[in-house]
């Protein structure tokens, strides 16, 4: 019973990291194209 409940555990924590790792990846993007973005138009004022 541990065991499964053990593997179950592990492939919950693999998924959050997963999810979390693809969320940060999303929000960096945004991050790098809005920075892109304020950076060209202070370069061009």
């Amino acid at each position: 019973m541990s065991h499964v409940f053990s593997i179950k555990c592990v492939l919950y924590l693999i998924g959050v990291t997963a999810i979390f790792s693809l969320l940060n990846a999303i929000a960096l993007k945004a991050l790098l194209k809005l920075g892109w973005q304020f950076l060209k138009a202070v370069t061009v004022k």
